[in-house]
């Protein structure tokens, strides 16, 4: 069963007035290509899909528990399929990149994207005790630093970046003068 949240459906909206037809169209398929691979991983190993969600964030897809490694295959289908696509990316350069950015950004090792799950599943193997706080920790890491590069890259973008160097210079300089 197919569900789509309001959140998605708002999305979506922008995504039409501010993106060319071509560009949502194969950021479209990208997506649904990386669903795909998904579910059929989940329907290979065995498991059964209950309903997918559609919402501001992307696809969810609820199946019933899968455990282990099983999941790990899983969580990588998609990015796989994703990346897959960035080959056709001579042919098809939009869908490529679509593909292409869409399946890094889903291995990143944060959790719920599917990267994140697949670290867990693989701490699991290791410390299953420790795998949860391992993971967040990573996941925490990893968000700080593109949090911070996407502030950076803002700042460097709207200032330039010889006054964010001395910014930072300065910033460094107080922090490191020795108290009296």
């Amino acid at each position: 069963m197919l569900q789509i949240g309001s959140g998605a459906c708002l999305l979506w909206a922008i995504l039409i007035l501010t993106l060319p037809a071509k560009w949502l169209l194969c950021a479209i398929l990208a997506a649904l290509i990386h669903e795909f691979c998904h579910g059929a991983a989940v329907l290979i190993v065995g498991g059964r899909i209950r309903r997918v969600w559609l919402g501001p964030f992307g696809a969810v897809m609820d199946t019933e528990e899968i455990s282990g490694l099983r999941e790990a295959v899983c969580a990588l289908a998609g990015p796989v399929g994703s990346l897959l696509l960035a080959g056709w990316i001579h042919n098809f350069p939009i869908l490529g990149l679509c593909g292409l950015i869409q399946g890094c950004f889903n291995l990143l090792p944060v959790y719920p994207l599917d990267g994140g799950r697949v670290l867990q599943r693989l701490l699991e193997r290791f410390d299953p005790e420790k795998a949860g706080s391992i993971c967040r920790k990573v996941s925490a890491v990893v968000f700080s630093l593109l949090l911070c590069t996407a502030i950076y890259l803002f700042i460097v973008s709207s200032i330039g970046i010889l006054p964010f160097a001395l910014c930072i210079m300065a910033i460094a300089r107080a922090l490191l003068r020795k108290k009296p």
